[in-house]
């Protein structure tokens, strides 16, 4: 039984996941960003002030990346 469990979740897709509760997805109506050119100390100023857990990096209006307060953390910044 469980080689086929594992065989059956290979084919799941990320929607599948979803459905059956597996995976959370987290979204906000208002996603927290910052441009590439944004300097790491005023990222660090507003992760403290505003308390958002992770910031989307754009540039020209498109994402580039994704920085974390943990991230911020283990950079010791």
């Amino acid at each position: 039984k469980p080689i086929v469990r594992k065989l059956k979740r290979a084919s799941l897709s990320l929607q599948d996941l979803i459905d059956e509760g597996t995976l959370f997805i987290p979204m906000d109506a208002a996603p927290f960003q910052v441009n590439e050119l944004t300097p790491l100390p005023r990222v660090h100023f507003m992760f403290t002030m505003i308390g958002v857990s992770h910031a989307y990096v754009t540039t020209g209006g498109e994402l580039v990346g994704v920085i974390t307060k943990r991230d911020m953390i283990d950079m010791k910044l």
